[in-house]
């Protein structure tokens, strides 16, 4: 069987920036800033291969910028006369329209992040939980001698609500230095330096004694 001849290769289509310009709808300007930026190459002989333009257009713009609707809308097919329906997007306007979705799902997640940083509602998570464990390694540290501490003058109490008034008052004793030095301490070190008095109002409210 005689082969058949190979398909003749597309050919490349290079123009000038104003020529793609013209082709995206947009004003030479734009193509310009994208030159300059890197977002579009140009050859040694100042043209520009339009396919490869408009595939960095596509992945390096903001969705919602002029230049990369443009491109969208250049790729999308024309509508059928006579025939009902809305036809199937092509796999290149699926792939940007994947791209672009993905995008502004990062730039929203960015700048919700940044907005809680200025609000002052996210911590350092690997900080917080050393300090954490810090502070109640230290009140454990504090709380376990208070057996050895009081029972000497125990032993000698016959009362029991008195020997309970003792322990209670060591007890409040041991938590009301961990709230005023190491639980202080650990919020101003949460909070961060730069923290106004009123991220660390909350201390006074959790250490008070219940009535």
């Amino acid at each position: 069987m005689p082969k058949r001849p190979p398909k003749p290769a597309t050919a490349v289509r290079r123009v000038n920036a104003s020529t793609l310009a013209r082709e995206l709808g947009v004003r030479p300007q734009a193509i310009s800033d994208l030159i300059k930026r890197g977002r579009i190459e140009r050859g040694s002989d100042m043209l520009i291969d339009v396919e490869k333009a408009k595939a960095s257009i596509a992945q390096k713009v903001r969705a919602f910028g002029k230049t990369a609707a443009a491109v969208e809308a250049k790729k999308k097919p024309p509508a059928t006369p006579g025939l009902a329906g809305p036809s199937a997007p092509s796999p290149d306007v699926q792939t940007y329209q994947s791209a672009r979705a993905s995008r502004e799902q990062e730039e929203a997640q960015t700048a919700r992040i940044k907005r809680l940083q200025l609000e002052r509602r996210l911590i350092d998570r690997e900080a917080t939980l050393t300090t954490v464990f810090t502070a109640f390694r230290t009140l454990r540290d504090q709380a376990m001698p208070l057996g050895r501490r009081i029972a000497a003058r125990v032993a000698t109490m016959t009362d029991a609500r008195d020997i309970q008034d003792l322990i209670d008052a060591e007890m409040r004793l041991v938590f009301q230095q961990f709230a005023e030095k190491t639980l202080a301490t650990a919020t101003a070190r949460i909070a961060g330096p730069d923290a106004k008095p009123a991220d660390r109002d909350w201390i006074d409210e959790t250490t008070k004694e219940p009535a």
